[in-house]
Protein backbone atom coordinates (compact mmCIF):
# COMPACT_ATOMS: atom_id res chain seq x y z
CA UNK A 1 0.00 0.00 0.00
CA UNK A 2 1.21 3.52 -0.80
CA UNK A 3 2.03 5.78 2.12
CA UNK A 4 2.45 9.00 0.14
CA UNK A 5 0.76 12.24 1.06
CA UNK A 6 -2.81 12.20 -0.26
CA UNK A 7 -3.56 14.69 -3.02
CA UNK A 8 -6.61 15.22 -5.16
CA UNK A 9 -6.43 15.18 -8.92
CA UNK A 10 -8.45 18.20 -10.06
CA UNK A 11 -9.57 19.35 -13.50
CA UNK A 12 -6.97 22.10 -13.30
CA UNK A 13 -4.22 19.56 -12.50
CA UNK A 14 -5.36 17.36 -15.39
CA UNK A 15 -5.20 20.41 -17.68
CA UNK A 16 -1.61 21.06 -16.59
CA UNK A 17 -0.67 17.41 -17.18
CA UNK A 18 -2.09 17.56 -20.73
CA UNK A 19 -0.27 20.86 -21.27
CA UNK A 20 3.07 19.36 -20.21
CA UNK A 21 2.57 16.12 -22.18
CA UNK A 22 1.34 17.58 -25.49
CA UNK A 23 2.39 21.24 -25.35
CA UNK A 24 -1.12 22.59 -25.82
CA UNK A 25 -2.06 25.89 -24.16
CA UNK A 26 -3.38 25.42 -20.61
CA UNK A 27 -6.69 27.08 -21.53
CA UNK A 28 -7.25 24.51 -24.32
CA UNK A 29 -6.21 21.66 -22.04
CA UNK A 30 -8.61 22.74 -19.30
CA UNK A 31 -11.43 23.22 -21.84
CA UNK A 32 -10.76 19.69 -23.13
CA UNK A 33 -11.12 18.27 -19.61
CA UNK A 34 -14.34 20.24 -18.97
CA UNK A 35 -15.78 19.09 -22.33
CA UNK A 36 -14.80 15.48 -21.61
CA UNK A 37 -16.57 15.43 -18.24
CA UNK A 38 -19.59 17.19 -19.76
CA UNK A 39 -19.84 14.49 -22.43
CA UNK A 40 -19.55 11.73 -19.80
CA UNK A 41 -22.29 13.39 -17.73
CA UNK A 42 -24.53 13.86 -20.78
CA UNK A 43 -24.08 10.23 -21.80
CA UNK A 44 -25.00 9.02 -18.30
CA UNK A 45 -28.09 11.30 -18.27
CA UNK A 46 -29.35 9.42 -21.33
CA UNK A 47 -29.04 6.19 -19.30
CA UNK A 48 -26.20 4.83 -21.39
CA UNK A 49 -23.15 2.91 -20.20
CA UNK A 50 -19.62 4.28 -20.57
CA UNK A 51 -16.85 1.72 -21.01
CA UNK A 52 -13.25 2.90 -20.89
CA UNK A 53 -10.89 0.15 -21.98
CA UNK A 54 -8.37 -0.88 -19.30
CA UNK A 55 -10.04 1.50 -16.82
CA UNK A 56 -13.62 0.52 -16.09
CA UNK A 57 -17.34 0.97 -16.70
CA UNK A 58 -19.64 3.75 -15.52
CA UNK A 59 -23.32 2.86 -15.32
CA UNK A 60 -26.53 4.49 -14.12
CA UNK A 61 -28.53 2.51 -11.56
CA UNK A 62 -32.07 3.28 -10.38
CA UNK A 63 -32.73 2.87 -6.66
CA UNK A 64 -36.30 2.49 -5.45
CA UNK A 65 -37.84 4.50 -2.64
CA UNK A 66 -37.22 2.89 0.76
CA UNK A 67 -37.33 3.40 4.50
CA UNK A 68 -34.12 4.46 6.23
CA UNK A 69 -33.24 5.07 9.83
CA UNK A 70 -30.88 7.52 11.53
CA UNK A 71 -28.65 5.32 13.72
CA UNK A 72 -28.18 8.08 16.31
CA UNK A 73 -31.77 8.97 17.15
CA UNK A 74 -33.49 5.89 15.65
CA UNK A 75 -35.95 8.09 13.69
CA UNK A 76 -37.20 6.60 10.44
CA UNK A 77 -37.07 8.55 7.20
CA UNK A 78 -38.29 7.95 3.68
CA UNK A 79 -35.38 7.83 1.21
CA UNK A 80 -36.60 9.02 -2.19
CA UNK A 81 -36.09 7.02 -5.35
CA UNK A 82 -33.07 8.21 -7.30
CA UNK A 83 -30.43 7.40 -9.86
CA UNK A 84 -26.86 6.71 -8.76
CA UNK A 85 -23.71 6.34 -10.83
CA UNK A 86 -21.84 3.08 -10.34
CA UNK A 87 -18.30 2.24 -11.37
CA UNK A 88 -16.81 -1.19 -11.91
CA UNK A 89 -13.07 -1.23 -12.46
CA UNK A 90 -11.59 -3.27 -15.29
CA UNK A 91 -9.56 -6.34 -14.46
CA UNK A 92 -6.48 -4.64 -15.97
CA UNK A 93 -6.82 -1.72 -13.53
CA UNK A 94 -7.28 -4.11 -10.59
CA UNK A 95 -4.18 -6.02 -11.65
CA UNK A 96 -2.09 -2.83 -11.90
CA UNK A 97 -3.32 -1.58 -8.48
CA UNK A 98 -2.40 -4.85 -6.79
CA UNK A 99 1.17 -5.17 -8.07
Amino acid sequence: MLKNKSTNLTKKNLGKIINEKFGTPISYSEKFIVDLFSKITETLKHKKTIKLKKFGTFNLLFKKERQGRNPKDKKEYKIKSRYVVTFKSASYLKKIMNK
